[in-house]
Formats: structure tokens, sequence, C-alpha cells
């Protein structure tokens, strides 16, 4: 089982809110996607830090900052 990490505090900033990526965030992938509700931009990023990874979600219908869980 893999180890729980500790969430740094840059990470700990990004949920809930629309902000850009912070400097820890390494950009791992990235893509445009259309849906019925128009279209977004997803990218994915992996914290240097702490480790965690997160997808960027933005457009018409965009999240904001989605934590990515195994």
């Amino acid at each position: 089982m893999a180890d729980i990490l500790k969430e740094c505090l840059e990470c700990k900033s990004l949920v809930g809110r629309r902000v850009q990526p912070h400097s820890f965030l390494k950009l791992t992938d990235s893509r445009r996607v259309s849906s019925a509700m128009g279209p977004a931009d997803e990218a994915y990023y992996k914290c240097s830090q702490c480790g965690r990874q997160w997808l960027h979600e933005t457009g018409s219908c965009g999240f904001g900052w989605i934590e990515m869980t195994d």
C-alpha cells in the first residue's frame, strides 16, 4: 500500500479556487475536450513537493482544481 503523502501549503491553497498553477506543479499532460455542456481544457499536474496529482479544468464548464486519487 502506498504511503499517504503530506499535502504542501501550496497544494492546499488550490482547493476550491480558480488560480494559476503554483511553482511546484509540473505539467504532465493536457488536452481539449468537448461535451454537451461546451468545450473545456484539461491539464494534468504533479507537485514536486508533496507528490499530489491534480487536474486543472477550465472552459465553459470547468471546475478548476481537482485532486486526482488512485
